[in-house]
């Protein structure tokens, strides 16, 4: 199995992205955090499920690339999730910026990459990615 690099600071940016997420789409909107290996939250409203999302943090600043990337195998999870309820794709900048968008809005270009520099016991630093355009999506 793939060795996890997510870190407590990932993860307490992932919920303060989902909380500015929830508390832009209006009230009632809550957050669960789903199980390691499935998408990031599920939101509901009274119990009743509502989307799905998945949070990506990037160290850069908003603007500093064109493109964001998503990997091939999130995008499939990602369609699986939209079976069940719309699933949401968004990315937290180090600036603070934080984009979003439903899946069936993003397309982008196949390609394989990722990181130039491998990490000990990573499985998948370089694998199947979509680039997608920052036009793609809307800021919150």
């Amino acid at each position: 199995m793939a060795k996890t690099f997510e870190t407590e600071d990932n993860r307490n940016k992932e919920v303060k992205t989902i909380q500015r997420f929830c508390a832009a789409q209006g009230g009632g909107l809550d957050y669960i955090k789903l199980p390691r290996f499935e998408l990031d939250f599920m939101l509901v409203n009274e119990k009743k499920i509502i989307a799905f999302a998945e949070v990506k943090n990037y160290t850069c600043n908003y603007g500093d690339f064109e493109t964001v990337i998503l990997s091939k195998q999130k995008k499939e999870k990602l369609k699986r999730y939209n079976s069940l309820a719309p699933a949401y794709m968004l990315y937290n900048f180090a600036c603070g910026a934080i984009i979003y968008a439903h899946l069936d809005q993003l397309t982008g270009k196949l390609e394989y990459g990722g990181r130039n520099e491998s990490r000990q016991g990573a499985a998948n630093d370089k694998e199947l990615i979509y680039k997608i355009k920052l036009t793609q999506f809307k800021i919150l």
